[in-house]
């Protein structure tokens, strides 16, 4: 039993994370611009991202772009984007059988042990203890 929850939380995730099938809200024509912030975040986790870029994809100033996402999610755009990254790390964890070495590169962290720290701030256990207690 703890087996098949574990397989239908897997295969939710993988149906439900970043389906571009699945309508973001049924009466909206495009993404908003929140939206559209955050897609342009997971589309780059991989890169060092900085406040200007994510000003410049939204059309505002930074200090703008500051006030208007803090407004908008009740967190920091580096604080939304150090959390995706974490999430992303956790499905790779869940679903692969990739290093913590490579799926740190492949979350933006050059550094093994960097990452390691952010994902252990982030989750609470740090990612061998994550995928030991997730796969069992």
């Amino acid at each position: 039993l703890i087996y098949a929850a574990q397989s239908a939380s897997h295969i939710l995730s993988l149906l439900l994370y970043r389906n571009s099938a699945l309508p973001l809200r049924a009466n909206q024509a495009g993404p908003s611009r929140l939206e559209s912030t955050i897609e342009f975040m997971l589309e780059h986790l991989a890169e060092p991202l900085h406040l200007r870029d994510l000003a410049a994809h939204a059309g505002c100033s930074v200090s703008q772009f500051l006030d208007w996402f803090r407004n908008q999610t009740g967190q920091t755009p580096m604080a939304h984007f150090t959390q995706l990254r974490i999430r992303a790390a956790c499905r790779l964890l869940d679903l692969t059988t990739r290093s913590v070495k490579a799926i740190a590169i492949e979350t933006g962290y050059a550094d093994p042990y960097y990452f390691s720290r952010v994902f252990t701030k982030g989750m609470g256990v740090s990612p061998t203890r994550y995928r030991a207690i997730h796969k069992g």
